[in-house]
Formats: C-alpha cells, structure tokens, sequence
C-alpha cells in the first residue's frame, strides 16, 4: 500500500518556471554528475548545497574537472563566459614555466577518459602524463575515500607516490585535476 507521501504529485517545480530549463547528466558507476540550471533571461540567484563530501561543491562556481568535458554545450545555452580552469591551468603553467614540456596529471577516470587536459595542454606543446591503469585506479579510488570524508595522511602519501611515478617519467609539474586530490596532498608531501 503506498503512503500518501509517496503518491504526491509534484507541483510548483522549477521546471514549471517559465524561461527556466534544467538538464541533468550523471555517471553512477564513476559517482559523478552534473544537474545544470539556466535561466533564459539572466538571473541573481543564491545557492544552497547541502550533503556531500568535502571538496565537491560545483554548484556555484562549476570547478568540477569532470564536469568540464559538457563545456561546450552549456556555453552555447548561456550568454555569460564560463572561464575554462583547464585551458587557465594550461596558460598559467606555460606562464609560470615557460620551458615545460610535460606535466603529470592526477584527475578522475571520467577525465582520464575525456583527454581534456591533453587538449589543452597541447595548445601550448604541454604533453600530458599520466599513471599506469592501476595508479589511475588507486587515484580514482583515493577520489572515492574524500568524497566519503577520509582525509588521512595514509591516502594522500599514496597519491603521492603516484605523482613521485610521473616526476621519475619526465613530469616537471603535477596537476591535481580533481576537485578532491588538493585536499589530501599536504606540503609535507612535496
């Protein structure tokens, strides 16, 4: 037997809003996803995220690596720029260290896949690194353990013996390419 609850009909929704139009995407077995809100007409708008882990808040300022991969379908629907940080990751790290040849890359699966920094980088004859199947994994799997509220100094000593790996292949800089991975690599690391 349903309870009332349950066989509510929804009224009053956002998308119910004229000039309002919402698309979602998601990728549950790589536990990502991106809900997208586009007013036709502009918009001051406040946010309120609530739940989640530490270091996934892209609601408001869309710093989410993965997320990046859409960019250039949610800039056509909007009149606003939407500031590329891959492409401002690239430009800074040429600024930075104009002889850089090759930088290693510690990001999600989803970003692996995409070849999105790869992208850029190449603009600026930056080559991209990247772990071995099994480091992407341990990476991916260290994502996981922050998104659950695991900060220990165990996790971010693996992450960076991983990025040690890319350092001892050529990498002279390494691009924590995840929302998450910052959050674990602590200066006692470097």
């Amino acid at each position: 037997m349903k309870s009332k609850e349950s066989s509510r009909v929804l009224k009053d929704a956002i998308i119910d809003v004229p000039g309002i139009k919402v698309g979602h995407n998601q990728d549950s077995k790589a536990g990502t996803g991106c809900t997208v809100i586009i007013c036709e007409k502009g918009a001051t708008t406040g946010v309120d995220v609530r739940g989640g882990a530490p270091g996934t808040r892209e609601t408001d300022l869309f710093p989410c690596n993965t997320a990046r991969y859409f960019l250039s379908q949610i800039q056509k629907s909007v009149k606003i720029p939407i500031l590329n940080m891959i492409e401002e990751t690239a430009k800074e790290t040429k600024k930075r260290i104009p002889q850089i040849k090759k930088v290693g890359l510690l990001t999600s699966m989803g970003v692996y896949k995409s070849k999105i920094y790869h992208q850029h980088f190449k603009k600026f004859n930056i080559e991209v690194i990247s772990p071995e199947e099994k480091g992407k994994e341990e990476v991916m799997k260290a994502i996981y353990t922050v998104k659950a509220g695991d900060l220990s100094e165990k996790i971010g000593k693996n992450i960076f013996k991983i990025a040690q790996k890319l350092i001892d292949k050529g990498a002279k800089a390494i691009i924590a390419g995840c929302t998450e991975i910052p959050l674990i690599l602590k200066e006692a690391f470097l």
